[in-house]
């Protein structure tokens, strides 16, 4: 009876979060990664130059159903989030008993990590999706050790590398708890183990095939260049400017935004006090390499400036269930646990609230809460005006984000270009798209942050002239020029 009481609790909660999530998901316009990745999936490939081919894929699934809107290219988002959060209940509830999974279902429900990161379509939310998944087959390989187990294992565990090659900590964390478990310690070396690694690999193989596919159609001569390329594809990724270089103290301050300052600090003494309590398990040591051992990775990675922030959200998932089961456990304990446990649910809860409310989401938590302020509508609509106005047949930017956004908002949804990058080699995904350069009408509109265009556009156009800017507070940051004649400037 006890159980079914906390499933139920935990399937209305989920419920009126999943309705919740797909209203709020068409209050506010898409982030500039969201757009980048919604122009992606109208090109499906293999992979891409940044990114692999499971998101985009989502998003034109998402807009099949529900249109070229906020809405289609978010509610598989919501759904993700909703299913991860019943897969985290079960497997804590298997473990711990179900007071422990309906905790960590709390805490999975009022961090703004989740509540934030999760209301967008990218990597960091289906990597979350797909680590609920590992969680619960991977548990089942370490526990029973058959070889179906350790095959579904594989294959969750090459679809996440798929996703991003980042979750490749996963599967490691995973033999790590062979490694140093005592009951299995013994038997580490299995065929069964093999073939989990083999599936885990061939997740890799997309990437692969579509670099492959690249060197061919670049005519890339010799193996190292081919090699040079692979490399480049993981220094590609593009992340918002607050994350562009931080060190480990800021990165730590990261951490305690995302996951509330009060959570940061209930954390870390869950983390000092583990040792000293007589509970801890097997299980509590599995979560741990699941999670652990990844995040130390991302913390060293910072010194140097190459942490992956995406790869946070699923690597902090296992421990919420450690979180969940610490927690009840101690609460039972002692009553002032209780009410710190209360008291750091509360404010990670404001936290999140003020972070989804217009006000206070860009003066509080700037870069780091969804962008819910209205911007790129109005001004698609006054570029489109000014487009036509100056006789121009084509846009083009200097950003693959803000062409995603101007796409997706002016009417039409046109095909905006985003100018090649300086010097050679590929710089952006609209590198390997047509370019306005086999365009055949000759006058485009340039749209840039900066002052002057570069001198690509110079190059390539006769005459640039520069246009009045557009007369509204959301583009006051911009410049338009006329770019007239192309293909003139490069006689």
């Amino acid at each position: 009876m006890m159980t079914t009481g906390y499933r139920k609790r935990v399937t209305t909660l989920l419920f009126a979060l999943l309705l919740l999530r797909f209203w709020l998901g068409q209050t506010f316009e898409l982030t500039g990664q969201e757009a980048y990745v919604w122009m992606k999936g109208l090109h499906p490939a293999w992979g891409y130059w940044d990114q692999g081919p499971l998101v985009p894929l989502l998003s034109r699934l998402g807009t099949f159903f529900f249109g070229q809107t906020e809405l289609g290219v978010r509610w598989i988002a919501s759904v993700i989030y909703c299913g991860a959060g019943f897969l985290l209940f079960y497997t804590a509830r298997q473990w711990f008993g179900p007071r422990a999974g309906f905790c960590a279902v709390i805490l999975y429900a009022v961090m703004p990590l989740y509540a934030w990161q999760m209301l967008l379509l990218s990597e960091a939310t289906l990597s979350v999706g797909l680590m609920a998944v590992a969680l619960l087959l991977y548990r089942q390989a370490a526990e029973r050790g058959q070889w179906n187990d350790w095959l579904w294992a594989g294959l969750i565990g090459g679809l996440a590398v798929a996703a991003s090659w980042w979750n490749i900590l996963w599967p490691a964390g995973l033999l790590l708890f062979r490694a140093i478990d005592a009951q299995r310690r013994e038997r580490w070396l299995e065929p069964k183990v093999a073939l989990f690694l083999a599936l885990t690999v061939l997740g890799f193989l997309p990437f692969f095939a579509w670099h492959l596919h690249l060197a061919l159609r670049l005519r890339v001569e010799s193996w190292p260049d081919l090699y040079r390329s692979m490399l480049s594809w993981f220094a590609a990724k593009q992340y918002p400017q607050h994350l562009l270089g931080i060190g480990p103290l800021a990165f730590l301050r990261e951490q305690a935004v995302w996951l509330g300052f009060g959570g940061l600090a209930a954390l870390g003494v869950v983390l000092a006090r583990a040792r000293s309590w007589p509970f801890l398990n097997r299980p509590h040591l599995f979560l741990l390499c699941l999670g652990a051992p990844g995040l130390l990775l991302q913390f060293a990675l910072s010194f140097f400036h190459a942490h992956n922030p995406d790869a946070l959200a699923a690597l902090y998932f296992p421990l919420l269930a450690f979180a969940g089961s610490v927690g009840t456990r101690i609460a039972a304990i002692d009553r002032r646990w209780r009410l710190g446990a209360i008291a750091v649910i509360l404010l990670a809860l404001a936290q999140t609230i003020s972070g989804l409310l217009p006000g206070t989401a860009n003066c509080l938590w700037c870069g780091y809460a969804p962008d819910v302020a209205a911007r790129s509508r109005d001004i698609s609509i006054e570029v489109a005006r000014t487009e036509r106005d100056a006789g121009a047949s084509f846009l083009i930017v200097d950003d693959p984000r803000e062409a995603g956004l101007l796409s997706f908002y002016m009417p039409f949804r046109p095909f905006v270009y985003v100018r090649p990058g300086e010097g050679s080699g590929i710089h952006t995904q609209f590198d390997l798209w047509p370019g306005y350069a086999d365009f055949q009408v000759t006058n485009g509109l340039y749209m840039t942050r900066r002052l002057l265009p570069p001198a690509t556009i110079y190059k390539d156009f006769e005459t640039v002239k520069s246009l009045p800017d557009i007369p509204i507070p959301e583009a006051k940051a911009w410049h338009f020029f006329l770019c007239e004649r192309l293909g003139a400037g490069r006689g």
